[in-house]
């Protein structure tokens, strides 16, 4: 016979305590924030070179990007790649991205950060109260 056959379980061992009596807070966003989602993308521009600066440097030939457009970068640097910056044109054929530093050539190896941007053509912007 074991010592505790026949005893009560202790409360925290009860059936009822494996369902959860309050749900988790869901994360939200603080009041006042905005946010966007782009709505279309233009055509893939080829970058053919990308520098290892305080604001990347971007070569593409004839690209029509301008001051204040936003890309999307698509880059052998992972840690640019998949992320929207805005753009500053420095001439027909070179663009820099604001606040897209890459002078660390340990997270950025020097000629391995061509790859293709492209021109987000809307955004919904949302914003909370």
């Amino acid at each position: 016979m074991c010592p505790n056959e026949g005893e009560p379980k202790p409360q925290s061992e009860s059936r009822a305590d494996f369902f959860i009596s309050e749900r988790p807070k869901m994360p939200s966003l603080p009041k006042g924030s905005t946010y966007s989602v782009q709505t279309g993308f233009g055509p893939q521009i080829a970058t053919t070179a990308v520098s290892n600066a305080a604001s990347a440097v971007f070569s593409a030939i004839g690209h029509s990007l301008v001051d204040g457009d936003i890309v999307e970068v698509n880059s052998g640097w992972v840690g640019i790649s998949r992320r929207a910056y805005k753009v500053d044109q420095l001439s027909a054929d070179t663009f820099a991205l604001v606040d897209c530093d890459t002078t660390n050539p340990a997270d950025f190896p020097p000629g391995s950060g061509i790859g293709h941007v492209r021109k987000v053509l809307g955004l919904d912007k949302w914003s909370w109260p």
